[in-house]
């Protein structure tokens, strides 16, 4: 059996610092004993030529197609000339896009055989095993499938993936090498990502937690530091960027990775996200000692009327604090903002320019909030909703609200962002390879 994976080509903002898709990397390695050969057709990082040629030859039995919202367009589009070319193809959809959506709307868009529901690789195994053998795909838990024209739907997968028990992902699926000249070429460094937990119990209004979930789960610390270890010693990036939601949710599996990194005598720079009322002192320090360059915190706003609609669970002081103490460790701390939410006001606007000024993150990132479909932030604001175009729904370039704002989140984002800027012209210290464009 052979077996293509897809990745859909769409204007990527990062595409100068681009990661490569390691949800693929992860289900690869999952079904890899179950199949003959794996390929994977990676949008991200191929030329236009290159992606479409690649796409018009596909030859596989089944066609896997990992989505975000707005790749959800391309993603139709390759099922449908994947079916319109070779019928008998088997064409599964999956990731944060489908997961965010309806069942219904899902198939409604494309010509999908089968939706995998949530985390991938327990199930897509299930999938593969079941079309191999020509056994009956309604005794597999999470999935949604097409029969005889109609959408039939499975029972809930409860067997989440221990994430010790998983294969590391399948980096030889991607071209690394090219990622990584990508970013020297760039910005003069290097980077590659890799996750040490997944799930986050908190319920910021705007996260879409339709994959991972609320159930924190994290690998042991010497999982993590394997996986470290052998990242820096094959590719030798500049940076290792924990891309967990929260790294920093357990306070001694924190000092316990620190640790594990010092007794083997690693030297190697990384960067994580963390979250602000979560760090203190000890731990920051701890992660300055183990050559951890940078946390990034999900700030979003310097208004605490916008923080208690977010429910964020902190305040403005608690990030001017945090962030205090970040640099009085000498550890780098950047910041994720978010604009355009209706009811926002240029009070608002004013207290998060002048939050910037006091915090001085190393890396400022402004986003306009999307309001994921199915969530009770979407249900909330619906009437302010406009186009419903996904493939337009780019949280980092795109407003998606048509609301009476005080002022236009575009200008919002301008002013913090030229806020920003005077603070590098003064010569304040910021991450380079990060800066928006």
């Amino acid at each position: 059996m052979k077996i293509t994976f897809v990745y859909p080509r769409i204007p990527y903002f990062y595409d100068q610092t681009p990661y490569p898709p390691l949800g693929i990397g992860y289900l690869s390695a999952s079904i890899k004993d179950s199949v003959n050969t794996i390929d994977c057709i990676d949008g991200q990082i191929l030329n236009k030529d290159g992606y479409e040629q690649a796409v018009s030859k596909i030859n596989s039995d089944v066609v896997c197609i990992s989505a975000t919202l707005p790749q959800m367009k391309e993603a139709r589009r390759v099922a449908d000339e994947v079916k319109t070319n070779q019928p008998s193809t088997q064409v599964v959809i999956g990731g944060y896009g489908p997961n965010s959506l309806l069942p219904q709307d899902v198939f409604q868009m494309g010509k999908f055989d089968i939706f995998v529901k949530g985390e991938g690789e327990i199930t897509l195994r299930r999938v593969i095993n079941c079309l191999r053998r020509g056994e009956d795909l309604k005794n597999i838990p999470g999935i949604v499938f097409i029969r005889d024209g109609k959408i039939i739907t499975t029972g809930i997968n409860l067997d989440l993936p221990d994430l010790d028990s998983l294969p590391l992902p399948n980096r030889e699926l991607f071209d690394t090498p090219l990622y990584l000249e990508t970013w020297k070429r760039n910005v003069g460094i290097s980077s590659l990502h890799m996750f040490a937990s997944r799930g986050c119990p908190f319920s910021c209004t705007f996260c879409d937690k339709m994959v991972t979930g609320k159930i924190y789960r994290s690998r042991t610390p010497e999982s993590v530091v394997d996986e470290m270890q052998q990242l820096w010693q094959r590719y030798q990036p500049d940076d290792i960027f924990l891309f967990d939601d929260l790294f920093t949710l357990k306070r001694e599996r924190v000092l316990q990775i620190c640790q594990e990194i010092k007794r083997r005598f690693l030297s190697f720079k990384w960067s994580a996200q963390g979250k602000v009322g979560l760090v203190d002192t000890e731990i920051l320090a701890a992660l300055k000692d183990a050559g951890c360059t940078e946390l990034y915190f999900g700030v979003e706003s310097g208004s605490n009327k916008i923080l208690s609609f977010f429910k964020k669970g902190f305040t403005r002081e608690q990030v001017i604090k945090t962030f205090a103490v970040c640099h009085e460790v000498g550890l780098r701390a950047g910041a994720y903002l978010i604009v355009g939410v209706p009811g926002e006001t240029k009070e608002d606007i004013d207290l998060t320019i002048d939050l910037v000024k006091t915090i001085k993150p190393s890396l400022l990132n402004l986003s306009f909030l999307t309001p994921f479909p199915n969530t009770q932030l979407y249900k909330d604001t619906a009437q302010w909703i406009g186009k419903k175009d996904w493939s337009e729904w780019d949280f980092l370039t795109k407003k998606i609200y048509e609301y009476p704002f005080e002022i236009d989140p575009s200008v919002s984002r301008q002013r913090i962002f030229d806020a920003y800027k005077h603070l590098i012209e003064e010569g304040m210290e910021y991450s380079t390879y990060q800066l928006l464009k």
